[in-house]
């Protein structure tokens, strides 16, 4: 059995995020979360719900099977329903996601980090 590749763990970990948060409606955003947010449904969350991360639900293969009108979207999130995962462009020594079209600074070592792309804190 050969080991499991950094991407696979990333998935498994994001994966983790979901269980027991008390979410119903993922909006995955990248490849990583969107993998994570399917694995966490076929696994210990089969209730949760997927966004494409617009308007649309998805089944467990991917395909349209609902639609979720954008203002009903916000009763979710006041409820504290809906979890959001967003994949990051990349990350600094601190760990504050940053994208490198709107940090100034080399690639390897931003000087700063634009408003809309700051990590979530708790």
């Amino acid at each position: 059995m050969s080991s499991a590749t950094r991407a696979e763990i990333c998935v498994v970990a994001c994966a983790e995020a979901w269980r027991g948060d008390g979410a119903i409606l993922a909006s995955p955003m990248g490849v990583i979360p969107a993998l994570a947010a399917r694995l966490a449904r076929l696994t210990f969350a089969p209730g949760l719900l997927l966004t494409d991360g617009d308007a649309y639900l998805l089944d467990r293969d991917g395909n349209v099977e609902g639609w979720l009108p954008y203002a009903k979207v916000f009763t979710m999130v006041a409820a504290g329903r809906r979890h959001v995962m967003m994949g990051a462009a990349q990350l600094d020594r601190t760990g504050t996601r940053t994208s490198p079209a709107s940090a100034p600074g080399s690639g390897r070592r931003p000087s700063c980090s634009a408003s809309a792309a700051r990590r979530a804190t708790p």
